[in-house]
């Protein structure tokens, strides 16, 4: 309607309307829609101009840090024969001049099973039920025969039940597989008949027995192994592997060895015995060099960025205060202490290493200072590159990330984790001499946790040959009934029956208030001694430790605030080391300057919502100017309207006095 009424402006009167309302709404409005346009656009070259900063920022931190992670600039372990073992350093760890020699006697190894064929294949039918796994170690005769088992302490047996749905070879071994008991299970067949293959992980004390448990359809039995019932064959034992450090003999586990030298983790591939190989340390003197000069480059480019983006004049930021404040805090990055506990006279930052700040905020390496530093100092410089939070205790691990605490040496005191409330059993050698079978009337019984209400388990019926079974079979119950589920777990060990609360604290406690009497005292329960849980305690750089869930973390107000440690037993008294190094120090740095509470992420957000108070103003100030050109199209509109009958009029008149004048 608008855009006709304006069309037919200026036809009356001569004048033209339709300028004379673009050139009096321009005259109204025009000023400020420029000005608003030259903000919007300030504001985002502003918005623009720090995410480039941040971006920068990020991926300079980023690309140090991919560089550090590395490896290639802390010293690394060296195998003088790779074919036997190979080396490398732990996470976290550093390691110095290293001259030892190593032989590899054996290699670690799991047991492995095998069944008998069957007809069928694949798919031919095992049976359904349950299979039990017990880890230990078995005693095995002459024959092969086992004659007795120990059970792994803390071990506890794992029941894998097998479905109607799993009643062929592959479910079975898909149900060993997916039980999480640790063992590998695969079919070996050729179509016609085929074997069910089960290994286990290594280790002499990961041996395992399989005892059936036959369901609707019988066939479990073909699969047991165990004292007595030998129906699998055994292909190899579990065994550790045996090495000789210097010459003195170590047994371990698994051929991935991480507690054998300080920070290094040796992999054995194959043994060698009487063959005696170097493992030796090199040093990254050279990579280092190359990553200073690197570094001082990427951060003279970061600069220009910066410098460029906040020029008086020219730039985006030119008069913005978190912009600077960026300049000056990556300014400080030479005198930042990298590492604390050095010598007395060894280097602690990149200036005191030959890395110098000119007059205009870029930097310089003075590669003589570097090198000689380097020479004299190989560990430090090392670690000015590497992050390392390291505890003088086996007992303390540091579970904080890097950055979180201040750099520096701090002292842990008296630190005593909560414990749980327990109720242990008497000693009950003799308890397991026979079968104990649990039916109908004693397969309830009742706990009370945490002084709270009684709860009553009910154990599943069936024959149980060791505390190992009878325990497995109490925390399953423990995991079907929906009051106790995760609150208290059940063990066997030395004899004795025990129940722990997960409660940790003085509020820990357990007991058991009904049940069969008979079965309590043949278990040692009904002498049992209940113990309540203790509270946490201790403290970390001179202030008392908070503790939750098995961490001790630092006071805010200390000087360690941000440390947390995982204490596995208690310490009385440990020191703490953080060092950041330079990649965990630049990373840090980068978090807070571009963190969502930093002053770059404060001034984004001013700048946005400046940019957004603008849109909101051009869009008003559109509307206006909208609502004065239809105001004045139809002023105008209706003044031509008016000249048009004036004129129409006029005509009018004029033919009638030519008529009259005429006809006079």
């Amino acid at each position: 309607m608008a855009t006709s009424i304006t069309s037919a402006l200026g036809g009356g009167s001569g004048i033209d309307t339709k300028a004379l309302v673009t050139d009096l709404v321009a005259a109204q409005f025009d000023t400020k829609a420029k000005a608003l346009t030259a903000r919007e656009e300030k504001l985002t070259a502003q918005i623009s101009s720090l995410g480039q900063l941040k971006s920068g920022l990020n991926g300079f931190a980023t690309a140090l840090s991919s560089l550090i992670s590395g490896g290639t600039l802390s010293t690394q372990p060296v195998s003088g024969d790779s074919s036997l073992f190979t080396a490398r350093t732990a996470t976290g760890a550093t390691i110095g001049t290293l001259s030892r020699e190593l032989e590899v006697r054996r290699l670690a190894a799991g047991q492995s099973l095998s069944s008998a064929p069957i007809s069928g294949g694949p798919s031919a039918e095992t049976g359904t039920g349950a299979l039990v796994i017990r880890f230990g170690t078995p005693t095995v005769d002459g024959t092969g025969a086992i004659t007795g088992f120990t059970d792994k302490a803390g071990a506890t047996p794992v029941r894998i039940q097998i479905e109607p749905g799993q009643n062929s070879l592959v479910g079975l071994a898909a149900a060993i597989n997916a039980s999480g008991a640790g063992l590998s299970a695969s079919v070996i067949g050729d179509g016609q008949s085929a074997r069910l293959s089960v290994r286990g992980p290594t280790g002499a004390v990961n041996g395992f027995t399989i005892t059936a448990e036959e369901g609707a359809v019988p066939g479990l039995s073909r699969f047991e192994y165990r004292s007595g019932a030998q129906a699998m064959t055994s292909g190899r034992a579990a065994t550790d592997a045996l090495v000789a450090l210097d010459g003195i003999e170590q047994a371990r586990p698994t051929n991935s060895i991480t507690d054998l030298v300080d920070g290094v983790v040796i992999d054995l591939v194959k043994a060698e015995a009487g063959r005696t190989v170097s493992l030796s340390s090199s040093r990254p003197t050279a990579a280092i060099g190359t990553a200073v000069n690197d570094f001082v480059a990427a951060f003279n480019e970061l600069r220009t960025i910066i410098r460029t983006e906040t020029d008086p004049v020219t730039g985006a930021l030119g008069g913005d205060t978190a912009a600077r404040a960026l300049s000056r805090q990556l300014g400080s990055l030479t005198s930042t202490a990298l590492v604390s506990g050095a010598a007395p006279g060894a280097p602690r930052t990149l200036a005191e290493i030959g890395v110098s700040t000119n007059r205009d905020g870029s930097l310089a390496v003075d590669s003589a200072k570097l090198n000689a530093a380097i020479a004299r100092w190989p560990d430090v410089v090392e670690a000015m590159f590497s992050p390392r939070q390291d505890s003088s205790s086996p007992l303390l691990s540091v579970t904080s990330s890097a950055g979180r605490t201040v750099p520096g040496s701090y002292t842990v005191e008296n630190l005593v984790p909560a414990t749980s409330g327990a109720l242990v059993g008497a000693a009950a050698p003799n308890a397991f001499d026979t079968p104990v079978v649990i039916d109908a009337s004693n397969k309830a019984i009742t706990v009370v946790l945490n002084d709270g209400s009684p709860i009553e388990l009910t154990l599943a019926e069936g024959s149980y040959d060791s505390g190992a079974a009878l325990a497995a079979a109490f925390n399953q119950a423990v995991a079907a009934n929906v009051s106790a589920a995760g609150r208290v777990s059940a063990s066997w060990s030395d004899n004795r029956f025990t129940l722990r609360s997960a409660l940790e604290g003085t509020a820990s406690t357990v007991a058991v208030t009904g049940g069969d009497g008979a079965l309590a005292v043949r278990l040692g329960l009904a002498s049992a001694t209940a113990t309540r849980g203790t509270a946490a305690s201790g403290s970390i750089a001179g202030k008392p430790a908070l503790y939750s869930n098995g961490i001790f973390t630092a006071a805010s107000d200390s000087p360690a605030a941000g440390l947390s440690l995982r204490a596995s037993g208690s310490v009385a008294s440990a020191t703490i080391r953080i060092d950041l190094g330079l990649g965990a120090a630049l990373t840090s740095l980068a978090a807070r300057l571009t963190g969502t509470t930093s002053s770059l992420a404060s001034a984004e957000s001013r700048y946005a919502a400046a940019r957004k108070d603008v849109a909101e103003s051009q869009e008003k100030v559109a509307e206006a100017a909208e609502r004065m050109t239809t105001q004045l199209t139809k002023t105008y509109a209706s003044m031509e309207a008016r000249v048009s009958a004036y004129k129409a009029t006029q005509s009018f008149l004029e033919q009638q006095i030519a008529v009259w004048t005429k006809d006079s």
